[in-house]
């Protein structure tokens, strides 16, 4: 969940927020498998010079930020990494 979302977590209380939600917002949301997927890695496509700057300095903000963290372990799926 949004770390913003925690950030205003009083707020949510005070408007009548139910349980389940602020429980979502307080801890997050944890979505089941039916099976475990597959472990897949796909590669990040190449990139411009300017591109690839510009996603290292956004990971380096996101990461300050406590919005995305690196992985402590080796995760089941990533994602190619790319500039829209």
């Amino acid at each position: 969940m949004d770390a913003r979302l925690r950030l205003c977590y009083d707020k949510w209380l005070q408007i009548g927020t139910n349980d389940t939600v602020l429980t979502w917002i307080r801890e997050g949301i944890n979505i089941p498998f039916v099976q475990e997927p597959p472990q897949l890695f796909m590669s990040n496509p190449i990139m411009s010079k300017p591109h690839r700057n510009f996603v290292k300095t956004e990971v380096k903000r996101l990461l300050d930020r406590g919005i995305i963290e690196k992985c402590t372990h080796v995760p089941r799926f990533i994602s190619p990494i790319f500039v829209v």
